[in-house]
């Protein structure tokens, strides 16, 4: 299976029908369980590192989001003043 295929079916995002055929595969497949069980675990753990504290973004790469946010936001406002000024 692809590793796209694998991440969609660990996640359930697959119709029925697809992921009968995964569950068919995964049952004959060693490597493809294995990837399956490591992307659950994955998830798992994702899901919960977000419900605490425990995993945060580093002061530096926020205050370069809010740097990209605020220049996106002065570029809006240029542009709509520029096509207020034409209009």
């Amino acid at each position: 299976m692809s590793t796209e295929a694998v991440a969609a079916f660990a996640d359930g995002e697959l119709s029925d029908s697809a992921a009968h055929r995964a569950r068919a595969h995964i049952v004959v497949c060693d490597e493809c369980w294995r990837e399956v069980n490591i992307q659950r675990a994955a998830a798992e753990r994702l899901r919960q590192g977000s419900q605490g504290d425990s995993v945060r973004a580093p002061e530096s790469l926020l205050q370069r989001l809010n740097e990209v946010a605020a220049q996106a936001q002065c570029a809006a406002d240029v542009r709509r003043r520029s096509n207020w000024r034409r209009g």
